[in-house]
């Protein structure tokens, strides 16, 4: 038999150099930043800060004024509030040896890096979410029924009878006339995102359009639906208990 052979020269179970799987998610997946624009940066943990209260800046109190007579007075309200930091810290110790004794295809420092560039964006996204998908900061609640809906009801966007363009508008005219501005931005969950891509109104109105990318399909539905920003939430993060079999929330 030639020797020597293929078998002989093959070192067993070695891996490939060129090709690893790893499970990461898409940077569009996360919009904390894109939602926030931009972080304000403080020099304390703590401290109060001033805000203008928006029924005495809007007040109108401009009159006319006869010759002689005093100008009608005007003015605003102060009132304050307080934010507080808090720290959030993870680590991923990877010693010089393990580095330098690594496989070519695996990056021990590399990989740490971008594992822990992926838990804060995780925890950002988890915070914001704890945060703006709630019941109780916002002055208006609005419940999806299957039909009949009442003033403080709409129809559920799954349905065929629904239409999230006429919705969206009433709800920002709802917000003008809490705020004195028209809603901008919208929020949505990836369940939610499916509804409107695959409602009856929203694929009539979208029939004729090139999409692309899922940006653009967001400033599709963002001008649809009279807003500036369309954002869909799709990070997710795994809640079992490591070892587990993975449970994504």
């Amino acid at each position: 038999m030639p020797q020597p052979t293929i078998a002989s020269l093959n070192v067993a179970n070695a891996p490939l150099l060129n090709y690893t799987v790893a499970s990461m998610q898409k940077d569009e997946n996360f919009i904390t930043r894109r939602a926030a624009g931009t972080f304000l940066e403080v020099s304390k943990t703590s401290a109060p800060y001033y805000t203008y209260t928006s029924g005495a800046w809007n007040k109108l109190n401009m009159q006319a004024r006869a010759p002689g007579a005093e100008a009608a007075e005007g003015g605003w309200t102060l009132s304050s509030a307080t934010y507080t930091c808090a720290k959030y810290a993870i680590k991923v110790p990877v010693d010089w040896d393990v580095d330098g004794n690594a496989d070519p295809q695996v990056k021990p420092s590399k990989d740490a890096a971008l594992y822990l560039a992926n838990q804060v964006r995780l925890k950002l996204d988890s915070m914001f979410a704890a945060e703006i998908f709630l019941a109780s900061p916002w002055t208006t609640q609005i419940t999806g029924v299957t039909s009949g809906p009442s003033a403080t009801q709409i129809v559920q966007w799954d349905q065929s009878t629904s239409d999230p363009q006429e919705d969206v508008v009433s709800l920002s005219a709802t917000i003008r006339g809490l705020i004195g501005e028209e809603a901008n931005t919208m929020i949505v969950g990836a369940d939610v995102h499916a509804k409107i891509i695959t409602n009856p109104s929203f694929r009539e109105a979208v029939k004729y359009q090139q999409i692309t990318s899922r940006r653009d399909m967001e400033k599709l539905i963002a001008s649809w639906l009279g807003l500036d920003n369309y954002l869909v939430a799709g990070a997710f993060h795994n809640t079992a208990v490591e070892g587990q079999s993975a449970t994504l929330a």
